[in-house]
């Protein structure tokens, strides 16, 4: 047991880490992490890290290198998609060249666990003045699904 030197004053109702998925929409993020990371199956894979506005973070996994070929051309597909968001055209060697550059994603709730976020969409920020504010998606419209969901 330690004996604090100055007692800790708690504070009623603080915040909990209790984090809810970001509600479907666009958002203006930065891309603040790229780095590669192994799967469970020892598959090279790279994990990029988007932040919102008010710093909420959000991860997405580009398989690029996994065995499947399609699993392949959809990872391709969709980093080529972020990269052209952020107007980077040719090859990608460093993940220094698309730090810290700004794009819209496009989130919506994972199917198969309603509890996190899918990031489903790249776009170029929107150049004029301020952005407006995500709008949520209509629940009742139907979404349109991907062949690898």
């Amino acid at each position: 047991m330690t004996l604090l030197s100055e007692p800790i004053d708690v504070i009623a109702n603080a915040r909990t880490n209790d984090f809810q998925p970001v509600k479907p929409g666009k958002y203006p993020v930065k891309i603040t992490g790229a780095q590669e990371k192994k799967s469970r199956n020892e598959d090279t894979m790279l994990e990029v890290e988007f932040e919102l506005d008010g710093g909420r973070r959000l991860w997405n996994i580009f398989n690029l290198w996994h065995p499947k070929e399609d699993v392949r051309r959809i990872a391709k597909e969709e980093f080529s998609a972020l990269a052209n968001a952020i107007g980077v055209t040719g090859q990608i060697r460093d993940t220094e060249q698309i730090l810290n550059k700004k794009i819209e994603i496009q989130v919506a709730i994972r199917k198969d666990d309603a509890t996190k976020n899918a990031v489903k969409g790249f776009f170029p920020l929107a150049t004029t003045g301020n952005l407006p504010s995500p709008s949520p998606t209509d629940s009742s419209a139907p979404t349109p699904s991907s062949p690898w969901d």
